[in-house]
């Protein structure tokens, strides 16, 4: 697969950016931009999922119009159909799609809420809301499991989920460091361990997800006597790699899991634009796309089989990119 369509979410310029990027020789031609249907002014950050297929995603704008978005992707003609739109009362910092397609999971506010979606991708109803915690960042399900990030709160809070009827159930919670700020996290395929990164205490936490959560390992990605900024996490390359940005220091970092222990290390590092709030694997773990939050500028690094992460491509954005995904299209 050499072809792919990469969407930005520019949230200052409320609109969505699309591009068609060739691996073969890592060149990218900018389609322009579609504004957010019904945004009224600029927004703070949109969060964005996809479907495994690549066919639909979902964007949740952040405003004073606030709105879960469901799209289908027309790779002929390179663009995004508007599917529907649901309103919704709150800000929403992230999405995640449950691995049958049929609800997302979205963290905002203090609340998890599950969402129910029909056979097309749109939204329907809201099936679940839980408490999260002050600041809820972030939410991940995989397979029955959900967990949950309070970035105030310094908690991390496991959920079992029911695909059934959309429910979250409490199931447990584990406290992080006073003022540490747990984000985002990636979960493990085996579910066994998740890894969360803390934005204030720019630190990997390996917790395993036995009957009860623990932490058995942590990582500084920044020194001590630098303030931390961290942004995003995700698990690549069948499990063996993660990638994290931190955004202060404007650094991509790639990290080895120890086959044996789980705990990760750090392998390699690059520079990325401006503020990497968001990054995007492709799903063939061919490259990642990273946006520069206030540099306004986004970059793509290819992924080599060894850890490596090369440098391919700088290119401007609109204002305030915020989330990204990428699809192949051939």
């Amino acid at each position: 697969m050499s072809r792919h369509l990469i969407a930005i979410c520019n949230s200052q310029s409320a609109n969505i950016q699309f591009h068609v990027l060739d691996t073969t020789d890592w060149s990218l031609i900018d389609l322009g931009a579609v504004g957010v249907r019904g945004a009224i002014g600029p927004g703070d950050a949109a969060p964005m999922a996809v479907s495994r297929s690549g066919d639909r995603f979902w964007l949740a704008w952040r405003g004073d119009s606030r709105a879960i978005h469901s799209f289908a992707i027309d790779r002929s003609r390179h663009c995004a159909v508007l599917l529907g739109s649901f309103p919704i009362e709150q800000n929403i910092c992230h999405l995640s799609l449950t691995d049958d397609e049929k609800h997302l999971l979205a963290a905002g506010g203090e609340d998890g809420a599950v969402f129910s979606l029909d056979d097309d991708g749109r939204v329907m109803r809201s099936t679940d809301r839980v408490t999260a915690g002050p600041m809820a960042h972030c939410i991940m399900v995989s397979g029955h499991l959900a967990l949950a990030t309070s970035c105030r709160g310094d908690l991390v809070r496991r959920f079992d989920f029911d695909p059934e009827n959309g429910t979250l159930t409490f199931h447990d919670q584990i406290s992080m460091a006073n003022n540490s700020g747990p984000r985002h996290l990636a979960i493990s395929a085996d579910r066994c361990f998740a890894y969360v990164l803390l934005q204030e205490g720019g630190k990997v936490v390996t917790i395993s997800l036995g009957a009860k959560m623990e932490i058995v390992h942590t990582l500084a990605i920044i020194d001590d006597n630098i303030p931390a900024m961290s942004g995003e996490i995700a698990i690549f390359d069948k499990g063996r790699s993660l990638l994290v940005t931190e955004r202060n220091t404007n650094r991509l970092i790639c990290l080895d899991i120890d086959p044996d222990t789980r705990h990760p290390a750090i392998r390699t590092e690059v520079t990325t634009p401006d503020y990497p709030r968001a990054f995007f694997i492709d799903p063939e773990g061919q490259f990642v796309t990273t946006l520069g939050f206030r540099g306004n500028r986004a970059a793509i690094h290819s992924l080599t089989s060894d850890g490596g992460i090369v440098s391919r491509l700088d290119f401007a954005t609109g204002e305030r990119p915020s989330w990204v995904i990428s699809v192949a299209l051939d």
